[in-house]
């Protein structure tokens, strides 16, 4: 059987190459060797984060903290979990934390998420250096975003529905369905606002692209409520120009965040919309 040294380092490199599971697995197989082994239970943490299990991840952030106290990995990823799950208040206090305690091995997700969060709340000086920072400790991994003014970004989401009704075609959308999206208008908005990243369980991510808003045709058929039209999607400008390396992705994120929210508003699932070219 393996010793909790080879467990350790089987998980470590299973999370650098890019293999979550596996490192979850390991991570776990040491703990039952050691249950207080700090080590063990931050790489159970990363792997969780890593596979999107946000509540688990910070929970076994939280007990590596309790471990091995005031170390600057433990508490930015404890940070970044509670990000995720929109915590902002508490991620702020973490990923501080982490940036103080970092030393001589700065830890860029810090800055960027740090980043994020003061871009929030529109402190665009101290997010900006935050950014820069970790721009230059990790280029490829935060390139700087890609800034159009907002009539332009309009401009380019109302193409995108213009597109995405010529492809489906009359042939395609009943009479309530043709009414719904002629009669769409996108809002774009800076960020997503906290209490709709609340209003679902597990907790939107504050890094939303888009979001449908209102009842899915379908939903208000079976209801048996008169149709309320229209419905809309709000676009989040600046985490999509974040997403994006360059221009042409970005419009085509636009167009592809576009289609998927309009597809849920028309009552499309995942496998609709790949059937009709538009996944």
């Amino acid at each position: 059987m393996a010793d909790i040294e080879e467990l350790l380092q089987a998980a470590e490199a299973a999370l650098d190459d890019g293999q979550p599971e596996a490192a979850l697995e390991a991570a776990r197989k040491a703990q039952k060797r050691a249950p207080d082994d700090a080590d063990a239970v931050f790489l159970e943490a990363e792997a969780l984060l890593e596979l999107g299990d946000y509540a688990r991840a910070a929970e076994r952030y939280r007990r590596a903290d309790q471990l091995l106290p005031d170390t600057a990995t433990i508490l930015a990823g404890w940070g970044i979990a509670r990000f995720e799950r929109a915590e902002l208040d508490e991620a702020e206090r973490l990923l501080r934390r982490a940036a103080a305690l970092e030393g001589r091995e700065p830890l860029p997700e810090v800055h960027h998420h740090l980043g994020l969060l003061l871009e929030r709340q529109g402190q665009d000086g101290e997010a900006e250096r935050h950014f820069v920072r970790a721009r230059r400790l990790a280029p490829e991994a935060y390139p700087p975003p890609v800034r159009i003014p907002t009539p332009e970004f309009e401009r380019l989401a109302g193409e995108a529905i213009d597109e995405l009704a010529e492809l489906l075609g009359v042939a395609e959308l009943d009479a309530r369905q043709a009414a719904a999206l002629n009669n769409l208008v996108p809002r774009v908005l800076p960020f997503p606002a906290l209490e709709d990243l609340r209003a679902v369980d597990p907790p939107h991510s504050p890094q939303l692209l888009g979001l449908f808003r209102g009842s899915a045709l379908p939903q208000q058929s079976e209801l048996g409520s008169p149709p309320q039209l229209p419905a809309f999607i709000e676009l989040y400008q600046r985490n999509l120009e974040r997403a994006c390396r360059d221009r042409a992705e970005l419009e085509e994120q636009i167009r592809v965040t576009v289609f998927h929210e309009v597809g849920h508003e028309l009552g499309l699932d995942e496998d609709d919309l790949d059937r009709l070219g538009l996944a």
